[in-house]
């Protein structure tokens, strides 16, 4: 693994949230959300927002990784959702 690439990673990206990954349409889908999905507001899921800055994270590092001997894995992530995103609304997304 090349440390020093690893450790100067930036990424700034913007992203439109499609109409199938708000909360209302994730918590519809799992079996302890489903009772209160329709009281949810359609907005992007949280859930959604990691599994996007995650992918985003995983394609940077693979520049710096030995393919055929590491593999990225994820091990904590902090992130700041600060308010709702409605569908087909950009997202800017900094890391």
């Amino acid at each position: 693994m090349n440390h020093q690439g690893v450790s100067e990673i930036f990424f700034e990206e913007s992203y439109t949230v499609p109409a199938d990954q708000t909360a209302k349409s994730l918590f519809s889908r799992l079996p302890h959300g489903n009772g209160y999905a329709e009281r949810l507001i359609e907005c992007l899921a949280t859930g959604y927002l990691v599994a996007v800055v995650e992918s985003i994270c995983i394609r940077e590092m693979q520049q710096h990784v030995d393919a055929v001997a590491e593999v990225v894995v994820g091990r904590s992530i902090r992130i700041d959702h600060r308010g709702p995103i409605p569908p087909k609304s950009p997202l800017r997304l900094r890391g």
